[in-house]
Formats: C-alpha cells, structure tokens, sequence
C-alpha cells in the first residue's frame, strides 16, 4: 500500500520487487548497477535490493519543502566504513538533508557540509541485520527513529531550505561520496512530520 494513512501525505514508496517502481506511480527511480535478491524482512520473505560501493537509486525530479519524513528497511553489510542511507538535495548545503553512517558506528542527520550542526544518533549501528530507520525532518528540528523508537532528536542552528535535487539511496544524488554498502527494503517519503505512534 501506498497512501498508508490515507491522507495523501505519502510521495513515493519503493519496494524493489525487482526494481525501483515508485508505487505511488510518480517517481519510479532509475537503479545504478543495483542487484534484486531475495531475503527475510520482518518475518516476511521479500525481494529487497542489494547495493555495494557505487551502487545507488535516484529520482531527480522529487520536490519536498521544509518538512518531510523518509523511511526504510536496511540490513547493513559492513562495518567501520561511512555509508549514506538517504540524501534529499544532493550536496547543496542549506537546500539539502542526508541521513549517513560514519565509522563511528552511528546514524547521522544533518544538512550538506553539517551546515547548523548534526544529529548524532544513541543507539550503534546493527551489522548484518534487518533495522527500520526513519527520518523526520521540519526546519527546526531532526527526529531519528531507529525500530519504531525516537532515538535522538536535534535542533539545527540553520534553518533548512526547499529540497529541489531530487532524491537518492545509497548516495548522494549525484552519485557520489559515502556508497552504501546494504540490503534495502521498503523505502518510505511522505511530505509532512511523521508523529511518534506513526
């Protein structure tokens, strides 16, 4: 299902049955040397997409304002390496946000450059299995989510601008810089302020 709380909110959701359909039928991504294979996500059997080093998935057309919430499955395959999950506005500073791992085994939100600072999770980074991970984003403030819990929250000292770059998985949109390395599944953008119990 797409619109999984019916108000419209959801932009895009990826499953990757096989490729990088939008199922929202707007914003089907085009996959660079990524493989489709199949694994067990939350009990459920399932073809997830495998990226490694110079793999990724883009849409450049994705829009988003201020505020916005993305979401998905990952199944990190290597530790002690930097790894971008999500990245809306490529590189472009104040008119982008990256949800990343670094080596120092936590997840990262922050804008292009760490302009106004970053969001440095509490919980370690799982290798080898399955987490959900969401972002929600608005101008004034990150909230990480890892396995349905908030983990960390974040108040940015710049305030973030319209994302109008696009979008991409495993990398920035431009293709590089931190690849990542993972099973995904079940990717999630929706153009509002997740709640906790959502």
């Amino acid at each position: 299902t797409h619109d999984i709380f019916g108000d419209g909110s959801a932009v895009a959701t990826y499953n990757f049955d096989g490729d990088a359909t939008d199922l929202g039928g707007n914003y089907n991504g085009t996959d660079t040397d990524i493989t489709y294979t199949s694994d067990t996500v939350n009990g459920r059997s399932t073809q997830v997409a495998s990226t490694t080093s110079g793999n990724y998935i883009v849409n450049d057309a994705i829009d988003l304002n201020t505020t916005l919430s993305c979401s998905g499955w990952f199944k990190i395959n290597a530790d002690g390496k930097s790894h971008m999950l999500f990245s809306f506005g490529g590189d472009n500073g104040a008119n982008s946000i990256l949800l990343y791992l670094l080596n120092d085994g936590k997840y990262h939100i922050a804008q292009a450059s760490s302009i106004g600072g970053v969001l440095n999770s509490i919980s370690n980074i799982s290798i080898g299995n399955w987490v959900h991970v969401c972002m929600v984003v608005t101008a004034s403030q990150y909230n990480l989510y890892i396995n349905g819990n908030l983990d960390s929250t974040f108040s940015p000292s710049s305030d973030l601008a319209d994302l109008k770059a696009g979008f991409s998985v495993g990398s920035l949109s431009n293709g590089n810089y931190n690849e990542l390395s993972s099973y995904i599944d079940q990717v999630r953008i929706f153009n509002r302020a997740l709640t906790d119990d959502e």
